[in-house]
């Protein structure tokens, strides 16, 4: 098994874009923006980016932002493709792994997820 970190590219982001998790694109859309804003965007007020590529083939791309107006301002954040569906502990354990680096940063982080998006509920509560 073959992954790769790196800063998203535009390739990232289309490639995400065109193999999102229905989860995903549900969550963004009822914010009433595309994928491909919504990861745009979320890229451009990064602190810090990674897309994650396995085998070649774009998993997730996963993130920290400033977004002023909420409480903490710093919201993590992990947009994924249909393909995580296979490795969910893998990306946990990653993701968890990215993360933690960023908490020894920033000491409080927030986001709000759409009660219909279980995973994203769970990788929230898994990631602390």
């Amino acid at each position: 098994m073959d992954i790769k970190f790196q800063f998203p590219s535009a390739r990232d982001i289309d490639d995400l874009v065109a193999n999102i998790s229905e989860e995903d694109r549900l969550e963004i859309c009822a914010l009433g923006f595309t994928p491909k804003f919504a990861l745009e965007h979320s890229i451009e007020n990064a602190i810090e980016a990674v897309a994650i590529r396995k085998d070649g083939e774009i998993a997730c791309i996963v993130g920290i932002s400033i977004e002023p107006g909420l409480v903490g301002e710093i919201v993590p954040w992990l947009i994924s493709a249909n393909m995580m569906r296979g490795y969910p502990r893998k990306v946990l354990e990653l993701s968890k792994q990215i993360l933690n680096h960023w908490r020894r940063q920033h000491s409080y982080m927030e986001n709000y997820v759409d009660a219909r998006h279980y995973r994203a509920i769970a990788w929230l509560r898994h990631i602390g």
